[in-house]
């Protein structure tokens, strides 16, 4: 009935409960139940119900699939999103309960018939404990999930902070061995991932992700082509000029 991922858990939806499987089961007593047993319609409310919901509102890991996107601002909004969703479940559990029901009294009328062969009873009597089960599932959202993603978020935070100084030093330090020799493999080699560090660690940190990301991460002096290949002499120190400006900067602001 759940289906687990990564992260959390999904419900998935039981083929037991659709209408093809049930056209397919009721073929085999067709000729002797010549009435309409209402199974058929109860499983197209049922399903109507269950694709009516937004399952994944209730997965903050499907929620914010970018973890760019999982901040304490965000994991909130969607935990109150998720709490308006799952108004949607009893919705789903009465239809799951109907069919239950409907699918156990047709079982007792067929227990009757020495026509009737006793698996086709058997596949209401399966019919009737899937809806159960997916009642049960149906659950509020777990709180768990979105603190989860909450701790983890705070733990990413905390070791960025704990790195900052680290990365500063590291830069500095770098930048005195690509003053000295100014190539692009000694850059490579002695700068590039202390700053890939710095804009790492500033992307964790909520107090400095807006302002710093954007110049020390991905987008900005952690790109790849930043420091060309053929970079070398006075270009090279030109491109570095503003990247220890802006640690400065930076720094200043600890």
């Amino acid at each position: 009935m759940l289906k687990e991922h990564a992260m959390a858990q999904t419900i998935s939806y039981p083929a037991i409960l659709t209408d093809a499987n049930w056209q397919k089961e009721k073929g085999i007593v067709a000729k002797i139940v010549s009435k309409e047993t209402g199974i058929g319609a109860l499983m197209k409310t049922l399903k109507t119900t269950f694709d009516g919901v937004d399952w994944n509102k209730f997965d903050p890991y499907e929620a914010m699939v970018a973890t760019k996107d999982r901040t304490p601002e965000n994991i909130a909004k969607a935990m109150a999103v998720a709490k308006t969703e799952a108004v949607k479940l009893e919705g789903v559990r009465k239809a799951a309960f109907a069919l239950r029901d409907r699918a156990k009294v047709l079982s007792a009328e067929w227990a009757k018939s020495k026509l009737i062969p006793s698996s086709s009873r058997k596949h209401l009597d399966a019919v009737a404990l899937a809806c159960e089960n997916l009642a049960l599932s149906c659950k509020s959202p777990d709180a768990g999930l979105f603190k989860k993603m909450q701790d983890e978020i705070a733990a990413n935070e905390l070791k960025g902070r704990q790195m900052l100084a680290t990365w500063i030093q590291s830069i500095k330090s770098g930048f005195a061995a690509v003053s000295s020799d100014p190539t692009y493999k000694t850059y490579n080699d002695k700068m590039y991932q202390k700053v890939r560090g710095l804009g790492t660690a500033v992307g964790n940190i909520p107090q400095y992700k807006a302002k710093w990301s954007p110049v020390f991460g991905n987008a900005g002096y952690s790109r790849g082509d930043y420091i060309g290949k053929d970079d070398s002499g006075d270009v090279l120190k030109s491109k570095l000029k503003p990247i220890m400006n802006h640690l400065a900067t930076f720094e200043s602001e600890l």
